[in-house]
């Protein structure tokens, strides 16, 4: 077959109702699909029975057509994934016609399978292979965006106390304001007092022109009329004094409560910033991760060699070798748990073939067939 489509995997969510559901990637045999049931949370089990798979129309059935229980209700979603199993059992002797359907189906299930890792690398913790960094070093760089989380909600609660400040800032303005508007209305009543005593100086004056006998009565009356003005005067100046540093103190606090606001703004801009940093990094801990994700949990690079070792116990390593000659032999930085590595080998320059003496192979040492300085590649399960 032609295998056109990458999926390797498709989620369904139940309606309680349906029955069936298309496959719509290829898969070898049925054996080679799991079927799990996902919660509201996002948990999934293994589906273990009660389910039949239809491999030449790609049609999966649950329950099974004569099953007396109901449908997957709402609140669930169906998960099916192709596992192809990691083996090659076909063996071709030397001599031996070769089917090309038998060839095809080796080729299919080795797509199939490396659609499947590529699948489980894309969702991994990886660092790029030039890099040095170390698990220790994903877990300290995951515990610095916990951090910045963490600083990141701490400029949140100072972003709020800001803006409490400019709240507080802006009531003491308006109780200023207030204030302004008592010493305004007494100022009026000390001008009206003083316009009064005005009146009355000139009545008193008249009835000193008017009344001869009282004329020195009048002139006490006159004069203490006037010593009244000018002491209410006085006292106007005085509150008009009052009242200009009322209002200087009233557009301090104007300006109080603006800065506040400011620097309120500026705050949250900050916090903003740091979420948006942030919004699309993870936020756990490695121990938190899935059992079935992959991740490199030892690397070493040199101007030669380099390896990289995961979690599962998968090995690959390579190298630039400018040994030559029949039989040379290939050391590994790190040993293999068997002999059923792979091991391939590419001429620095030309187009020679290099070829491994699979009869020499062990768990530390490949041989290789070449008279050329070449590159090597080696992967496969490592030992513990």
């Amino acid at each position: 077959m032609t295998i056109k489509n990458t999926q390797t995997y498709v989620i369904y969510q139940a309606d309680g109702a349906a029955t069936q559901w298309d496959i719509p990637f290829p898969f070898l045999q049925k054996e080679d699909m799991e079927v799990y049931l996902l919660d509201e949370a996002g948990n999934k089990s293994l589906l273990a029975g009660d389910f039949e798979i239809d491999e030449e129309n790609k049609i999966f059935y649950y329950p099974q057509p004569d099953s007396d229980a109901p449908p997957l209700s709402s609140d669930k979603r169906l998960l099916l994934q192709r596992r192809t199993p990691l083996c090659q059992e076909t063996e071709f002797l030397a001599q031996q016609s070769f089917d090309p359907l038998i060839l095809e189906q080796g080729y299919d299930k080795a797509m199939m399978i490396a659609q499947e890792l590529a699948n489980e690398v894309s969702r991994a913790v990886k660092f790029p292979p030039q890099s040095a960094q170390t698990q220790t070093d994903a877990a300290a760089y995951l515990q610095a965006l916990q951090q910045a989380k963490q600083d990141a909600e701490k400029a949140t609660a100072a972003a709020s106390q800001s803006m409490d400040t400019a709240s507080a800032a802006a009531q003491t303005a308006v109780e200023a304001s207030k204030v302004a508007g008592a010493v305004l209305e007494n100022l009026q009543h000390y001008v009206a007092s003083a316009e009064s005593a005005r009146d009355t100086a000139q009545q008193a004056k008249q009835e000193v022109l008017t009344v001869q006998e009282n004329i020195w009565q009048a002139r006490q009356e006159s004069q203490a009329a006037a010593d009244l003005a000018q002491e209410s005067a006085q006292q106007a100046m005085d509150v008009q004094e009052k009242l200009s540093s009322a209002e200087a103190e009233a557009r301090q606090s104007a300006l109080t409560a603006q800065t506040c606001a400011e620097s309120a703004a500026q705050s949250a801009a900050e916090v903003q910033e740091a979420y948006e940093a942030i919004g699309s990094k993870a936020d756990k801990d490695l121990a938190n991760i899935p059992a079935n994700y992959d991740y490199v949990v030892e690397s070493y690079q040199d101007e030669t060699q380099w390896y990289r070792l995961y979690k599962s116990g998968w090995l690959e390593q390579g190298g630039k070798s400018s040994g030559v000659g029949n039989n040379h032999a290939v050391t590994f930085l790190k040993p293999f748990a068997d002999t059923h590595y792979t091991i391939t080998a590419t001429v620095t320059q030309g187009a020679y073939v290099t070829y491994v003496n699979d009869s020499k192979k062990t768990e530390t040492q490949a041989f290789l067939y070449q008279n050329l300085p070449h590159y090597w590649h080696a992967f496969g399960k490592g030992a513990v």
